[in-house]
């Protein structure tokens, strides 16, 4: 008598959902949850003071600048929404926490601030791609050197300086946010 064996062979097969997690650049990360293209005024007017002001053409005024409590400036469009955050090392402006941490500070009193070697390094590990860079300067020196690029649909643009006969400006100056189109 033959005898015939049968194996079977079982195949078990999982499906494991693949998901990619793009983690955001904490350079995207604003104060107070401020999101440009959707923070409103009145989301933000009881955070900082109205230090500019534009009458409408039907008579109405409306505040198109703020400044959060001396640590940055918000600016908003026609129809109320900010679409653009500003940091201003030489009017006293402080960079987010987040962003201090990263190495970023301005340039100051006997602090050099963040120098434009490592100013491109940490904007690079945290997503801008494609960085452009144009000189700034004043009379014949080189005073400083103007980093443009986007991370994550918003546009920056920041200002080093690098002219050393400016010892107290030294180094990162400022940065401008704004929607990219």
């Amino acid at each position: 008598m033959n005898k015939i064996n049968k194996i079977c062979v079982c195949i078990l097969v999982f499906f494991v959902p693949v998901i990619t997690l793009s983690a955001q650049s904490t350079l995207t990360e604003l104060p107070f949850g401020i999101i440009i293209g959707k923070t409103t005024n009145e989301e933000i007017e009881d955070r900082g003071t109205c230090v500019r002001q534009v009458e409408e053409n039907d008579g109405a005024v409306r505040c198109e600048q703020y400044d959060i409590a001396g640590n940055f400036s918000v600016l908003s469009s026609q129809n109320e929404v900010v679409n653009k955050v500003y940091f201003d090392g030489s009017a006293g402006n402080q960079l987010p926490r987040r962003w201090q941490e990263l190495g970023l500070a301005f340039g100051g009193q006997n602090n050099p601030g963040t120098l434009e070697i490592d100013f491109r390094n940490i904007v690079k590990s945290n997503g801008a791609k494609y960085i452009n860079t144009s000189v700034i300067s004043a009379g014949k020196e080189e005073d400083g050197i103007l980093f443009k690029f986007e991370i994550e649909g918003l546009r920056y643009e920041a200002k080093v300086i690098t002219n050393k006969a400016k010892p107290n400006q030294l180094g990162l100056g400022s940065i401008t946010i704004t929607e990219a189109y």
